[in-house]
């Protein structure tokens, strides 16, 4: 039943996380981890998922294939920060855009900046 569950919910569910997984609200993330909760109540995985690290991971993963300038979508992530001051390092050397609208800042690509620096 695990490699069930894995082929057919988890697989869909970390698919489009990284379109919606911004404009998820604290009401949909706690259905989701409880839904995740009762396919492991009832023997349909052997491990608890928790929503919050599905999206982290998946981000992160996808950030750092952005990173590189031959990735197709690399050209929207913001222009490099030159950095003239000696400050600590952050974990990527773009800079931080501002942003008027919510729904602009929970996309994924401004979601990514602002929680890596």
């Amino acid at each position: 039943m695990d490699v069930v569950f894995h082929a057919l919910i988890l697989s869909k569910v970390r698919y489009a996380m990284c379109v919606y997984g911004g404009h998820l609200t604290v009401t949909q993330k706690n259905r989701l981890n409880a839904f995740l909760c009762l396919m492991q109540r009832h023997r349909f995985t052997s491990e608890i998922y928790d929503i919050e690290a599905i999206l982290s991971d998946i981000d992160f993963k996808l950030f750092n294939k952005m990173c590189n300038d031959t990735h197709c979508i690399s050209s929207l992530l913001p222009c490099n920060k030159t950095n003239v001051y000696g400050l600590r390092d952050r974990k990527h050397h773009f800079e931080l855009p501002s942003w008027h609208f919510s729904f602009f800042r929970n996309s994924f690509v401004m979601q990514i900046v602002y929680n890596y620096r």
